[in-house]
């Protein structure tokens, strides 16, 4: 079902009329099949982060929250036992904070690749970053023939994908 979601996500979707289709742009789709195959090891971890705070008597919300808020999971799961063991919040964000301070090497190594966009985008794209995104973007990107005007739809394909599935797969581990 989730890889499914993910896979109409790469291809065309219907929309309207049955005999309307919307394509979306090439470089959208190619990076959301890059990080397809990833989907297999992102799903049970999904359900994981939405069943641990809530078996941690946390609740359903407290892992949704978290999966929308954070959108990574070894950061989720650290904040979740943090609070469930009592801890306070700053203690909590503070542990999460540091499992994802990986990412500023992540973002570091990505800046010169995506220097060129406007600062508001390069915020909006720093809420995708995954260490899956990550790869498949780095690989392409120092491969050195693409253009720097389809970075950022391919990095976006492949972020969305992996947040749609995650969130998804957050959501069936409440359930």
């Amino acid at each position: 079902m989730l890889l499914g979601a993910c896979l109409r996500f790469v291809g065309d979707l219907p929309r309207g009329r049955q005999d309307e289709v919307v394509r979306l742009p090439a470089e959208l789709r190619a990076g959301a099949a890059a990080v397809a195959p990833m989907l297999v090891g992102v799903i049970p971890f999904g359900l994981v982060a939405g069943a641990q705070p809530t078996t941690e008597g946390l609740g359903g919300a407290a892992a949704i929250g978290l999966s929308t808020i954070v959108f990574a999971g070894a950061s989720q799961l650290a904040a979740a036992d943090v609070l469930a063991d009592g801890g306070s919040a700053v203690v909590a964000t503070l542990a999460a904070l540091t499992i994802n301070l990986r990412m500023l090497l992540y973002s570091a190594s990505l800046a010169p690749y995506l220097a060129h966009l406007p600062f508001g985008r390069r915020m909006g794209a720093a809420y995708l970053m995954t260490d899956q995104a990550y790869a498949v973007s780095i690989t392409r990107w120092t491969q050195g023939d693409e253009d720097e005007e389809r970075r950022l739809p391919y990095y976006v394909g492949a972020g969305l994908c992996l947040w749609a599935v995650w969130q998804a797969s957050t959501i069936l581990g409440v359930l």
